[in-house]
């Protein structure tokens, strides 16, 4: 017996409400007027074909140059040249942003200073020594996810590096967590333990996804989504973000 809306929650179910529950904690990151982005490519209506944000993009196979920043603080994703746009692909009820690693990039310039926490959904679909899958906003070397050691390795570096592990396989998507916060810094592969250790101090002035923020080593990657948010984030806004960012590339944590 029992009440009827009252019974058991099936396993799909909870985890369905829990996805749910962590999107609207996500929506509120940013309610305080925290630093910041967050870029979501499940969100078609966020992305354009063009830098101005005028030409939407509406299928899979159209090039992407404008990402629209969904923080509120206007820090959209965009490049100055249509040869550099990644491509919108979808595939398994999934979508992403495809990063040739020859020339893709896009780049938002804004100020973030540490510590701040950036959680993000990617694969790394070939490896190359010193190819960047992070790079900073501007031209401070700072913020830097790049391929380095030997496959499938990364290393977050803001003045000294921080190597991830476990290790993200090629061609599997993971979600990247990264606290930036110099000697304190930590960073986590899915619900992975942290490594903890030195970063570095040097702020990063923004992001770029795809390459250096001049364009120098682009990575073969797949973008899913990214928060980026300045200040601290408690242990369930960082568990919200990771939910979110693991939804939107089909990892289970």
């Amino acid at each position: 017996s029992g009440s009827p809306g009252l019974g058991r929650v099936r396993r799909g179910e909870f985890a369905d409400l829990q996805s749910i529950v962590a999107d609207l904690q996500v929506w509120h990151l940013f309610d305080s007027g925290q630093t910041g982005a967050l870029y979501d490519i499940s969100d078609i209506s966020t992305l354009f074909q063009d830098e101005a944000g005028t030409t939407p993009v509406t299928a899979s196979g159209q090039s992407v140059r404008y990402v629209g920043d969904k923080s509120g603080n206007g820090n959209h994703l965009t490049i100055n040249n249509d040869t550099y746009r990644p491509v919108y692909t979808t595939g398994g009820g999934y979508a992403w942003l495809a990063f040739n690693g020859t020339n893709n990039r896009l780049k938002s310039v804004f100020s973030i200073t540490q510590p701040f926490y950036r959680i993000s959904a990617l694969s790394q679909e070939s490896w190359t020594l010193y190819e960047t899958i992070y790079g900073s906003g501007d031209a401070s070397n700072a913020g830097i996810v790049f391929q380095v050691a030997a496959t499938p390795e990364m290393t977050v570096h803001a003045g000294a590096g921080l190597k991830v592990a476990p290790n993200l396989a090629l061609g599997v998507p993971g979600v990247l967590t990264e606290h930036h916060n110099g000697a304190s810094s930590r960073v986590a592969l899915n619900n992975g333990s942290y490594v903890t250790g030195n970063i570095g101090t040097t702020s990063p002035g923004g992001v770029t996804i795809g390459a250096s923020d001049a364009g120098v080593d682009p990575a073969n990657i797949k973008f899913y989504g990214m928060i980026m948010r300045g200040g601290p984030m408690t242990d369930i806004e960082i568990a919200a973000a990771r939910l979110w960012a693991a939804k939107r590339a089909g990892v289970t944590l």
